[in-house]
């Protein structure tokens, strides 16, 4: 559906559904977009999720499980970490590539515990494979 409500024509919006915390499941969603698109010029990190179904006032650390923790972690890093290089030797192959590493706006807000630390931890960056260096740029 979203894709739809991003392409009504079908044409320029490919829809791909993978669990992103899962490694195998992280290469194969690169290999499916690949065998549609033939490269990947641009991977942007930007998973996140905000959770429903739980008032606010419980999401501080207090009220945070280990697991919910882990949970967050695994979503906001870990897929980061898993596709980052599911999508690398093509861009340095080609050398050319552009990885974005996106921030999450709840965080200064006084989101969940995990979502903070996380996001904190992934500040927006862009890799850049082609001078395999990193630029970090702080949110103002």
């Amino acid at each position: 559906d979203r894709a739809r409500s991003l392409d009504p024509t079908g044409k320029s919006v490919l829809p791909f559904v993978a669990d992103l915390t899962d490694e195998e499941a992280a290469r194969g969603i690169v290999e499916s977009v690949l065998q549609q698109t033939q490269r990947s010029d641009v991977l942007v990190n930007n998973a996140g999720m905000t959770q429903t179904g739980r008032p606010a006032e419980d999401m501080t650390v207090q009220n945070t499980s280990y697991a919910d923790w882990q949970r967050q972690i695994a979503i906001t890093l870990n897929t980061a970490f898993l596709m980052t290089p599911a999508v690398l030797p093509g861009m340095v192959a080609r050398n050319y590539g552009r990885i974005v590493n996106v921030s999450s706006v709840p965080c200064p807000l006084g989101g969940h515990p995990g979502l903070a630390a996380s996001r904190a931890a992934n500040r927006p960056q862009v890799i850049s494979p082609d001078r395999h260096r990193l630029s970090s740029h702080a949110g103002s």
